[in-house]
């Protein structure tokens, strides 16, 4: 009888442990709108707390970013450990946290290589990469920023037009609005996205 009586306790105390946990899910946000995901990643990224977001009830893992890189950068929480039943909640989540990843994942690769652009009108990655388009010409005509390399073995020009969107002291943003030749990523789809690249100042 004291057996029985013990474990209907265990199952009550189980159950407000669910109960608990599943509020807390509830209260840590409750909106989590995918649409604000990307306002936040650049937040982060002008402040320079950088971050990734991980999901999962059970295993937690980052979405939309290598698991090797994320684990790196410190770790946020969309419903880590969350016990449930609300799958519209659990799906805001995970697309939350793929679009904030995605975004702080794309910065993170444009800082493995700076470009530098010269007063003499040339531009160069620094440090080069394995592609061919590494360093070329550079002008600047009616708000758009218009790049040229040349690939080798090839007889003509590449040729790339930014529309500049924001260009400050520290900040420039600017989309694809087209580009010719080689070097043209397939299945391009153009205007491209904003990008935002952060200036960087000469080390002395």
């Amino acid at each position: 009888m004291a057996c029985d009586f013990n474990l209907s306790q265990m199952k009550v105390a189980h159950f407000l442990l669910l109960i608990f946990l599943a509020g807390w899910c509830f209260a840590a946000d409750p909106t989590w709108n995918p649409t604000d995901a990307a306002k936040e990643a650049e937040q982060d990224i002008r402040s320079g707390h950088l971050k990734f977001y991980w999901v999962g009830s059970i295993a937690s893992r980052p979405v939309g970013v290598p698991f090797e890189v994320a684990k790196n950068y410190p770790k946020a929480n969309a419903g880590i450990g969350c016990v449930t039943n609300d799958v519209p909640l659990r799906e805001r989540q995970e697309e939350y946290a793929r679009r904030y990843n995605e975004k702080i994942y794309a910065y993170i690769k444009g800082l493995r290589h700076q470009t530098a652009y010269r007063a003499d009108g040339t531009w160069m990655l620094d440090p080069p990469d394995e592609g061919a388009n590494t360093h070329g010409k550079w002008r600047i005509d009616h708000g758009k920023l218009i790049e040229t390399w040349r690939i080798s073995d090839e007889s003509s020009d590449s040729t790339s037009t930014e529309e500049i969107i924001e260009l400050t002291e520290k900040f420039f943003k600017s989309r694809i609005i087209s580009q010719d030749g080689q070097g043209k990523p397939e299945g391009q789809v153009l205007p491209s996205k904003i990008f935002t690249v952060t200036r960087v100042s000469k080390q002395k």
